[in-house]
C-alpha cells in the first residue's frame, strides 16, 4: 500500500480528499482499516460513517462504489475505465497545486514520472503543438496510470477504436506509447492507446471541473464526427458551384478535409494560435480559391461556432489547391527511411491524406536504390540529400509544417515543369516561324 505521510490534523475541509486519496491508492483486493482511517483523521467512528458519505457522492459520477466489511474495511468497486478517469481528475480538479507534485510522488511511487514529463515535451515538439498545463497533466496521468495498472486492462469497443483510428490524436497518442514503451520497457495494449486518444480529444471541449464529470464523453465524440462530416460535404458542394470544379465528387480531397479539421477544431477549442508562413504566398498563387474561402468561414462558424483564423483557412485552400492541381499530375513516391518502419508507417499515412496528388507511396531504406519502386518513383522524399533530383528533402514529416514544406516543394516543381514546358514550347514556335 502507498504511505501517505501525515505531518499534521488534516483540516476538515481537505478530509474527502483525503479518504479519496486512500481508497485510490489501495491495491487489488486490498482494504483500509475503519479504525486506521478514523485515527488518520482524528474522528469518531461515527463522523466516519457521515465523510464516506459525501466521498461517496464524490464517487457517484464514476459508477465507482465505496465497500464497507466492518472487520475488514473499505474497499472500491469500479469498471477499469471509470477508475482511471477518477484518479486523473481527482489529482486534476481536487488536490491544491503546491501539494500535486508530493501527491504524485507518493502515488506513483518507483515510476519515474520526470521520464514521462520528457516523453511528452519530446513529442510535442515533434509534432509542434502545445498543450494547455491541464491538458498535458491529463495525458502524463494516464500514461502513468497505463503503466502502472498494466495488469488491469481497459475496454474500447472495436466500431469506437475504428473510429479514433482516423483522429491524428490517435497517432499523436500512439506515438507517446511507443516512445514510453522503448524508455520503460512496457507494452501497451490498442486499447490503451485508444483510451488515451480519447483523453487527449475530449480535453477540447469537455471542461474538467469538480462536479463537471465526463460521462458522455463517446455521444460527443460521435457528435462532434458526424458534425465535421456534414461541414465538409457542404464546403465542397459549395467550392463546386463557386469555382465550377467537380470537388463535391473528389473523395481523396474529402478525406484530406476530414482529417485536417479533426486537428484544427479541436486547435481552435483549446485556444492554440497557428501561425502560418505561407499565408502571404497562398494569398498570391492561388488568389481565386482563397477568395472563394468566405464562404468556408461563414460554415464553420454555423457549424462549430468558432471563428476560423486567415492561418487556419490558409491550410483548407492548400488542400483545395491541391484537389484542383491533381487533375493533372499524379505522383508516385519512396520515403527513404533512416528509422523504424512503424514511425515511416505513420508519416506514410499522414502524406497519403495530406496532399492527396501523391498517388501511392513504397518506404524503401538508403541501399534499395536498385529497387523498381525507386528507379519508377516520380519523388523520393527523404529527411536528408540522397542526392538524386527527384529528392524532397523535408526534416520533420510527422509535424504540419513539415507536410506543408513538402506540398509547396511539390507546387514549385508542377510550377517549374509547366514553365519549362512553356518555354519549349514558344523555341518551337520561334524556330518554326523563323524556317
Amino acid at each position: 500500500m502507498h504511505e501517505f505521510r501525515q505531518t499534521s490534523i488534516i483540516p476538515v475541509g481537505q478530509r474527502e480528499s483525503h479518504v479519496l486519496f486512500r481508497l485510490f491508492s489501495l491495491k487489488n483486493r486490498e482494504r483500509l482499516s475503519c479504525t486506521k482511517l478514523a485515527g488518520e483523521l482524528y474522528i469518531s467512528q461515527s463522523t466516519l460513517t457521515r465523510l464516506m458519505a459525501g466521498v461517496q457522492m464524490q464517487l457517484d459520477p464514476w459508477k465507482i462504489l465505496i465497500l464497507n466489511d466492518r472487520k475488514a474495511g473499505y474497499m472500491l468497486q469500479y469498471h477499469e475505465n471509470d477508475f482511471r478517469n477518477a484518479v486523473a481528475a481527482f489529482f486534476i480538479c481536487s488536490v491544491r497545486d503546491e501539494q500535486r507534485s508530493r501527491l504524485l510522488g507518493q502515488y506513483f511511487r518507483g515510476l519515474d514520472l520526470a521520464w514521462l514529463h520528457r516523453i511528452i515535451v519530446r513529442q510535442e515538439h515533434e509534432w509542434h503543438l502545445h498543450f494547455s498545463d491541464q491538458v498535458f497533466l491529463e495525458v502524463l496521468l494516464h500514461l502513468a496510470l497505463a503503466i502502472q495498472r498494466k495488469n488491469q486492462s481497459v475496454t474500447i469497443r472495436a466500431e469506437d477504436a475504428r473510429m479514433l483510428e482516423r483522429y491524428n490524436d490517435y497517432l499523436f497518442a500512439k506515438a507517446i506509447c511507443q516512445e514510453t514503451e522503448q524508455i520503460f520497457h512496457v507494452s501497451f495494449s490498442e486499447e490503451d492507446v485508444c483510451f488515451l486518444t480519447t483523453r487527449i480529444m475530449c480535453a477540447g471541449f469537455v471542461r474538467i471541473s469538480g462536479q463537471e464529470k465526463m460521462t458522455e464523453t463517446w455521444e460527443a465524440i460521435r457528435s462532434y464526427d458526424t458534425n465535421l462530416v456534414n461541414f465538409v460535404d457542404e464546403v465542397l458542394s459549395s467550392m463546386t458551384v463557386i469555382l465550377n470544379s467537380p470537388l463535391a465528387a473528389d473523395q481523396k480531397l474529402r478525406q484530406s478535409l476530414i482529417l485536417h479539421l479533426r486537428s484544427t477544431v479541436f486547435r481552435l477549442r483549446h485556444g492554440q494560435q497557428r501561425n502560418n508562413e505561407l499565408l502571404q504566398y497562398i494569398k498570391t498563387e492561388y488568389n481565386s480559391v482563397y477568395t472563394a474561402s468566405w464562404i468556408i468561414s461563414m460554415l464553420f462558424e454555423k457549424y462549430f461556432d468558432l471563428q476560423i483564423t486567415d492561418d487556419e483557412l490558409g491550410y483548407i485552400v492548400l488542400l483545395i489547391q491541391s484537389a484542383l492541381e491533381r487533375r493533372t499530375q499524379e505522383y508516385n513516391a519512396v520515403i527513404l527511411a533512416d528509422f523504424a518502419r512503424s514511425f515511416a508507417e505513420l508519416v506514410s499515412q499522414r502524406i497519403m491524406r495530406y496532399i492527396p496528388e501523391i498517388r501511392q507511396i513504397d518506404i524503401l531504406s538508403r541501399y534499395e536504390t536498385d529497387n523498381p519502386h525507386y528507379r519508377d518513383a516520380d519523388l523520393i522524399i527523404t529527411r536528408s540529400s540522397c542526392a538524386d533530383p527527384r529528392e524532397m528533402v523535408v526534416d520533420n514529416l510527422l509535424s504540419e509544417d513539415g507536410i506543408l514544406e513538402l506540398k509547396q516543394k511539390i507546387s514549385r516543381r508542377q510550377k517549374n515543369r509547366f514553365s519549362a514546358s512553356a518555354h519549349f514550347l514558344q523555341s518551337v514556335l520561334l524556330f518554326s516561324l523563323l524556317t
